[in-house]
């Protein structure tokens, strides 16, 4: 199924002319176009507007978020959806406790 510029300002709340700037700076390289050159989004993009929302709230540039964005789609990134690896050195859940009736040293 594929949205047009309108639809998904008024689905994710970003206005309809942030969406075509995004698109003409290159942060939404995926996005098609019809034959009449009508972006045609679909809805693995929200994902990629999310991202985007989010690196933007955090501070960084729209420069900054093209290359955070190339390097997604090189795959030098994780991806959102990746699970972390309990290995990984920044856990994102506390350690377990440790077996009943023992401490951690």
């Amino acid at each position: 199924m594929y949205y047009t510029v309108g639809e998904i300002a008024h689905i994710s709340g970003i206005p309809a002319h942030t969406l075509r700037y995004y698109d003409r700076e290159g942060l939404l390289p995926g996005i098609e176009r019809s034959e009449g050159g009508i972006r045609r989004f679909k809805e693995e993009d929200f994902q990629t507007l999310f991202i985007i929302e989010c690196l933007k709230s955090s501070g960084l540039s729209i420069k900054e978020i093209r290359r955070y964005m190339e390097l997604a789609e090189a795959g030098m990134v994780p991806s959102p959806s990746a699970k972390r690896s309990s290995r990984s050195v920044g856990r994102s859940s506390p350690p377990r406790s440790p077996p009943s009736g023992r401490r951690w040293t």
